[in-house]
């Protein structure tokens, strides 16, 4: 270790350096030029056999002799290059008249940048990341919605807004502000014990001294409940109602505790910390972050060697859940919304070199006389090809000739599949081919005229056909007949015609006989 160039870099730091002992240096650190912490530094290289006598030596008498808060603000520093991890932590874990520190050289160094940047630490992120939210239509990840939910209305634009709190932020911070609690009652229901009532009066400083299990947490939690109507310890307990009365700020109001409600104590976070939120009671939570120090959490920060027991402690000390709620949803729906976004980048980069390629097809025809001069080709093209003999006009034409352009593309792209067509010759050659086929289609169109023709007079003779069967077919039915070709009936039939026959040319011969010019005659003709 450079032992000048560590003095250096702490007398940048704290200014002029006071010697304690040999290799062992005092520093003031002040800011805003006031003191703010008194830093023992020890350059000697070499840990004490007997740490506690060692410390006692070089910190006891002044650490006794320094009045009021400057006294909590004592660190000792030991610079060693190299030491054992159980050594280490035994020493830091020591918080006898100082916060102890093994470093290195860069830890060193390090230290102090941390602290220097630490002075303009923002109050409360947790407003500035809902603000932000808020902005960018996110406002739904710091509520209960599902998340699948939050990044479809996101996407679809219809994030729902988060429903304002009541019109409390008007009053001001002060006009619910507690400065001071002045007379706490804890009832025989609040907890096993007190078994009786109990009051206590305070004062501005107060010393509550006791032995374990006496009810110190129990004192502390009532007077965090009668504020924050849960206790940060465990907030999904819930006292009884009017177990636990206070007055506030020697007003002479008594004040009790209603752990079914949670209107009031959203109120006063909203007013106290800017904390907003939709439902449920976390006064508590933003209380204990800058009112009520977590204890617990301010020994497990300073004294743990595990990085996950102080990332915990700090979000409980500094932070609080929400902040942890809010970040951990944040970061799965970046994850899943990053997806999408890589998406629409890739289709908007697509576009703009599309239009870039535009821009410069653009710019390449924006010359009138180039584009005029291409315009007068193409019309000269189309009158000279003259596709399908028609006479077009160019200038007016349009739709007539767009159609004959798309045959035109087919045709090209018909050409254009056939594996043999490479170049004029096969080109040729396939227009022979075409011309070949052609003949030989209308030839067989002709073919196929005449076949239509003698199909048309095949069933003209199929009708004519069909006539002259329906015809021997009644007449099939006549002879099919018995009673028309009975010989009995015939022979009968021909005797009663030859009767008749015979009676006919008997009167016959009888007119004939008769005189023309009588009226009556004398003859009596027998029947």
């Amino acid at each position: 270790m450079n032992k000048e160039h560590m003095i250096g870099i702490a007398g940048n730091i704290f200014g002029a350096l006071e010697t304690v002992s040999e290799d062992v240096y005092k520093g003031i650190l002040k800011v805003n030029a006031k003191d703010a912490g008194v830093y023992y530094i020890d350059l000697t290289e070499k840990l004490a056999d007997d740490f506690d006598a060692y410390q006692e030596r070089i910190l006891a008498k002044e650490y006794y002799n320094t009045p009021g808060s400057l006294q909590w603000n004592y660190y000792f520093l030991l610079l060693q290059d190299q030491v054992a991890k159980e050594t280490k932590t035994k020493i830091e874990n020591n918080d006898k008249y100082a916060r102890k520190y093994v470093f290195n050289e860069e830890e060193f160094q390090d230290f102090f940048n941390l602290e220097k940047s630490s002075g303009d630490l923002d109050s409360n992120i947790i407003v500035e990341w809902k603000q932000a939210l808020d902005k960018a239509g996110l406002q739904e990840i710091y509520s209960d919605a599902k998340q699948v939910d939050v990044i479809s209305r996101f996407e679809a634009n219809t994030a729902k807004k988060i429903r304002a709190e009541k019109n409390t932020a008007a009053k001001s911070a002060t006009d619910d502000m507690i400065r001071s609690v002045s007379r706490l009652t804890l009832k025989p229901d609040y907890r096993k014990y007190p078994v009786s009532e109990r009051n206590f009066n305070f004062g501005k400083v107060n010393l509550i001294k006791g032995i374990n299990g006496v009810g110190k947490t129990s004192l502390f939690e009532a007077i965090e409940l009668i504020i924050c109507g849960r206790s940060f310890r465990n907030p999904v307990l819930k006292e009884k109602n009017n177990c636990i009365e206070a007055v506030f700020n020697n007003s002479g109001t008594v004040v009790k505790y209603d752990g079914t409600s949670t209107e009031p104590y959203r109120d006063r976070d909203l007013r106290w910390y800017s904390s907003s939120y939709t439902r449920d009671n976390y006064l508590y939570i933003s209380f204990n972050r800058y009112n009520f120090f977590n204890a617990d959490d301010g020994r497990r920060f300073s004294s743990s060697n595990s990085d996950e027991e102080v990332k915990l402690a700090l979000f409980n000390i500094v932070l609080g859940p929400e902040y942890d709620y809010i970040a951990g949803r944040m970061q799965k729906i970046y994850d899943k919304l990053r997806l999408t976004h890589n998406k629409i980048s890739a289709e908007v980069q697509k576009a703009k070199s599309d239009v870039e390629s535009a821009d410069k097809i653009i710019k390449k025809y924006k010359n009138s006389d180039a584009l005029k001069a291409m315009q007068k080709a193409v019309s000269r093209n189309i009158t000279e090809l003259q596709f399908l003999k028609k006479e077009l006009n160019p200038e007016n034409d349009h739709t007539e000739i767009e159609e004959i352009n798309n045959n035109i593309a087919a045709i090209c792209a018909a050409i254009l599949e056939q594996k043999n067509a490479g170049n004029l010759k096969d080109l040729d050659g396939l227009i022979e081919d075409f011309k070949r086929k052609d003949a030989i289609f209308k030839n067989f169109h002709v073919n196929l005229s005449g076949l239509i023709e003698k199909i048309q007079t095949d069933r003209q003779k199929e009708s004519a056909f069909k006539a002259d069967s329906l015809l021997l077919e009644n007449a099939l039915k006549y002879f099919a007949d018995e009673r028309f070709f009975s010989l009995e009936r015939l022979e009968s039939k021909l005797k009663d015609q030859i009767a008749e026959i015979n009676k006919v040319e008997f009167l016959v011969e009888i007119f004939k006989e008769l005189d023309p010019g009588s009226h009556h005659s004398e003859k009596t003709i027998e029947a």
